[in-house]
């Protein structure tokens, strides 16, 4: 695991608490269906520290703000997003 060699500590803090498709969507109705969809699992583990959000791949930055937000409403100081992957084909 990356979280060993580099030593900083991991936790998977986020749940995704219903499935949603994203697919063919456009990037307001992206950002409309993830809302409220992701809930902090771990609010102490958060609190007061810098987090890295880690996702496999982005295409409109919707869930990334979502998960992001849940994490500074749970006392995130700093929230940096790596990405692994960027999906270009959104619809306006």
């Amino acid at each position: 695991m990356v979280s060993a060699k580099v030593k900083i500590p991991c936790a998977e803090t986020l749940e995704k608490l219903s499935y949603f498709k994203q697919k063919g969507l456009t990037r307001e109705s992206r950002k409309n269906i993830v809302r409220g969809k992701y809930k902090c699992t771990k609010p102490s583990f958060v609190r007061g520290r810098k987090v890295i959000l880690l996702d496999d791949v982005t295409t409109s930055g919707a869930s990334a703000s979502e998960c992001s937000a849940m994490l500074a409403n749970a006392g995130a100081e700093i929230i940096d997003v790596v990405v692994a992957g960027r999906d270009l084909l959104v619809p306006e």
